[in-house]
């Protein structure tokens, strides 16, 4: 018995995956979502509030505050992200909000989602992760033991926790 070999014609496409057109090390095939960019690519890191999304990932740093022990990160994208110290769960940032400011007190933080709302979380013995109502606020911020929250058009603020009025 002798063995065949057959050989057969068949039209043969190539395909050439893109350049790194930056010399960053990737391409677009490869996840570079602005290949003319350097500076720009998935192992990038961010640069704060500067609207660049330098590694890729959808998201953008907008915002970051700090309380004593502890650090948050406002994404452009709405969610927040905490770190640090949870002793006061200070880090147990509420799901399901879309989030368009944060204000760290020392152990608590309070955020602002889209619809003006205030939600705070974290240490309370003062009141200061209770706000009175939720707004609606244009912005807010926090001091070490206190929150407040900002009406809009200068209808004056809103402060809980141990608030302290200086004349």
């Amino acid at each position: 018995m002798h063995d065949r070999l057959i050989l057969s014609a068949l039209p043969i496409a190539a395909c050439v995956l893109p350049e790194d057109w930056d010399g960053d090390g990737f391409s677009l095939q490869a996840g570079d979502c602005d290949d003319l960019d350097p500076r720009i690519h998935p192992k990038a890191p961010e640069i704060e509030a500067d609207l660049i999304d330098q590694d890729c990932d959808g998201s953008d740093p907008a915002q970051s505050v700090d309380g004593l022990d502890h650090h948050c990160t406002l994404y452009n994208a709405g969610t927040i992200e905490c770190w640090g110290d949870n002793s006061y769960n200070q880090l147990d940032v509420p799901t399901g909000g879309y989030w368009i400011q944060i204000a760290a007190g020392s152990y608590h933080t309070c955020a602002l989602d889209v619809d003006h709302r205030v939600t705070c979380w974290g240490d309370d013995q003062w009141g200061q992760s209770s706000p009175p109502v939720s707004g609606p606020f244009v912005s807010i911020g926090a001091g070490p033991f206190s929150s407040v929250g900002h009406h809009e058009d200068n209808q004056g603020s809103l402060c809980w926790g141990a608030c302290f009025v200086v004349e």
